[in-house]
């Protein structure tokens, strides 16, 4: 039996709801960790049918864990917000309820990177993405600091800057690893090891998401929801960036709602025009301000870039409009009678 520490170095924070078939072989990862002695489970039961206790008790002289029940079903965004307000620790992983760690040695490797690099605010790694349907897995390792799995965040960054996820039903990464990147001293901040440190099962996470319309049109509204809340949040406050690196990552906002827009085309055409009023919403109050210091280079440069990205591994739609179309129907709020 191991000896449970006083001091608790990383806080694993598993948002639950439902999630009593799959949260026993995630936690039991956890327990396997080389240094499970230093870590902290909260599990963060958000309004499941029944509770976790039983689970806690199995674990509890193994681990040092904990449930905090939430009233009702908020999702895994402002799950994790409560987890992260209930726990101290200076460092902070989250787990899915149906993931786990790749090996015994996920969390070591990250907080080895992180002690030895006080600069880290965030360390990450690659990712198994299992699919299981046919059981096939596929190795991510990804270039753009995208997702909240498989990571490790200083917490002093959280507390200076009262960094907090957006109420949104979809694609929540996107607006706390943005704030993370943003209120960071640039990409010198954020760490990136391609050894495998955890597995992600390719399902349907969010148990208010229910049917395929809302997976496809959600998450693509949930992306700009989530960007708009970025820049509400940093609106007042002075950030450790030049204004060119504001005005790059401005632009690579709308190229990629560009594309998501592009693909809401032909996914769900009835769908387009709410998604552009989104879109709307973010050039009228963000990009903007920005579009005077905007050249069509630095849109061209970034729109090379990321078509690669968006478009690697599937074809690229052949009808449809240019980004500097988009941004010409952004300019005249005339999107709906174009999509």
């Amino acid at each position: 039996m191991a000896e449970k520490s006083n001091s608790v170095i990383v806080d694993i924070i598993i948002p639950a709801y439902n999630a009593h078939k799959t949260i026993e072989k995630a936690i039991a990862s956890i327990v396997t960790q080389t240094l499970s002695d230093v870590l902290k489970v909260t599990i963060v039961n958000d309004g499941s049918n029944a509770d976790y206790h039983r689970l806690v008790e199995r674990y509890r002289n193994i681990i040092n864990i904990e449930e905090i029940t939430l009233e009702k079903n908020v999702g895994c965004g402002m799950a994790r917000q409560a987890g992260l307000e209930h726990t101290y620790a200076p460092y902070i992983m989250f787990v899915d309820a149906d993931d786990f760690f790749y090996s015994p040695y996920s969390v070591a490797i990250l907080l080895d990177r992180m002690e030895k690099n006080n600069d880290l605010n965030v360390m990450y790694g690659a990712i198994h993405s299992v699919f299981l349907d046919d059981g096939q897995i596929q190795t991510i390792s990804p270039e753009h600091f995208t997702w909240l799995f498989g990571s490790m965040y200083r917490r002093s960054l959280i507390d200076k800057y009262h960094i907090t996820f957006a109420d949104s039903s979809r694609g929540e990464d996107v607006s706390f690893n943005k704030l993370f990147k943003l209120l960071s001293d640039g990409d010198q901040n954020i760490g990136y090891t391609d050894e495998v440190i955890y597995c992600w099962t390719d399902q349907n996470k969010d148990a208010r998401i229910n049917n395929e319309d809302f997976i496809v049109e959600g998450s693509k509204e949930g992306f700009v929801e989530n960007i708009l809340y970025v820049y509400d949040f940093i609106k007042n406050i002075t950030i450790p960036h030049k204004p060119e690196e504001l005005k790059i990552d401005v632009i690579s906002n709308i190229v990629s709602m560009y594309f998501q827009y592009l693909d809401l085309c032909e996914e769900r055409p009835q769908a387009a025009p709410k998604l552009f009023r989104y879109i709307q919403k973010y050039y009228d109050n963000v990009y903007r301000n920005y579009e005077t210091m905007i050249a069509l280079d630095d849109l061209k440069d970034l729109y090379n870039i990321n078509v690669r990205r968006w478009y690697s591994t599937k074809p690229m739609p052949i009808d449809g409009i240019s980004i500097y179309e988009f941004i010409n129907m952004l300019q005249s709020g005339n999107g709906q009678n174009k999509s």
